[in-house]
């Protein structure tokens, strides 16, 4: 019995790698076919998800009477179509652009050099200035007035912004590196970067 369990499992672990396989394919050839497209769809459903656990998780840090008072109904779907099409119709597109204009200055190709380079100039030139648009927009888009828009702000802008640099300058070097002979893949791990930034900052 105990054998015949550890191959059922051997088969299935099979079966979901060839899965997983040809799903990153299918979304490979879909970024090669379709980028921006792609990248919007990937950029919707990512933050969309992001957005459910953050209301969610505000929901639940709810004193008892507030909750009555939202009569049990913690997702606010016009704030999360709101912030999910930005990230869509604005980010996806932009990152698409600001990326494609480093490959264009530096040129594609193999080494670490190349890949700290395109990195760098990001996060000192485009992340900085894109952060506190993106913080103000999206406060915005959750509802707040300017004014707290402007104090959330000035109080996120510089911890959301040292975070990104401890966090994505690796991980935008790591991606460069060994994926950097495909144009689009390291947008894509540019996203799944940005999911997990937003989902620690959601949790903390």
């Amino acid at each position: 019995l105990f054998v015949v369990v550890c191959l059922l499992k051997m088969n299935v672990l099979r079966l979901l790698g060839k899965s997983a396989s040809s799903v990153w394919k299918a979304y490979s050839n879909a970024l090669d076919r379709r980028p921006l497209l792609t990248k919007g769809t990937t950029a919707f459903t990512i933050y969309t998800t992001s957005d459910c656990i953050r209301q969610r998780y505000e929901y639940n840090t709810l004193p008892p009477h507030l909750k009555q008072l939202k009569s049990n109904n913690w997702w606010d779907v016009p704030r999360t179509l709101r912030l999910s099409f930005w990230y869509m119709l604005v980010h996806a597109p932009y990152v698409h652009t600001w990326f494609g204009a480093l490959d264009r200055f530096y040129g594609v190709g193999p080494g670490i050099v190349l890949a700290m380079k395109k990195a760098l100039t990001d996060q000192l030139i485009s992340m900085p200035v894109y952060m506190g648009i993106t913080l103000y927009s999206t406060s915005r888009m959750a509802g707040l007035s300017h004014d707290d828009a402007s104090l959330k702000l000035e109080r996120d802008y510089w911890p959301t912004t040292i975070g990104m640099y401890s966090f994505s300058t690796i991980s935008l070097v790591l991606s460069f590196e060994p994926l950097c002979l495909s144009r689009h893949k390291p947008k894509s791990c540019l996203h799944v970067c940005v999911f997990v930034c937003m989902c620690v900052k959601v949790l903390q």
